[in-house]
């Protein structure tokens, strides 16, 4: 005896299939199984679903923030980061060794100019 009907109700013949999501019987091509709603409309969204959305989005600009802090770009548009390469070889070359490897430059006779006061008079 052939039994149109499954264990749940559902005309197999008919095209019905039994959703345990939706917790009915459906045809598959008429309506999606799934426990995801279709969010397509601000309205359509949670107060809780919004704030997870916001912290989502400030976490990741915070991220990035730090990643150009640590990537020493000296000026940034959208798209690209121009880095300050001497600062980073600098910064490794100070974690190698212990020292930029700069020296400072001599100092040249015409470039100090002392002056010397006369001392004031005492009264």
């Amino acid at each position: 005896m052939n039994n149109m009907y499954d264990e749940y109700g559902c005309c197999n013949s008919c095209g019905y299939s039994y959703c345990e999501v939706l917790n009915k019987c459906i045809r598959i091509w008429e309506t999606e199984c799934t426990s995801h709603r279709r969010l397509t409309k601000m309205a359509d969204f949670t107060m809780e679903e919004l704030m997870l959305f916001v912290i989502g989005v400030l976490g990741a600009l915070g991220g990035f923030m730090v990643i150009l802090q640590k990537s020493k770009c000296e000026s940034i548009c959208w798209g690209c980061c121009k880095r300050d390469v001497q600062a980073v070889i600098q910064e490794e070359k100070l974690q190698m060794t212990g020292h930029t490897g700069l020296t400072p430059k001599p100092i040249k006779k015409e470039d100090v100019k002392l002056e010397l006061k006369e001392p004031e008079p005492e009264n």
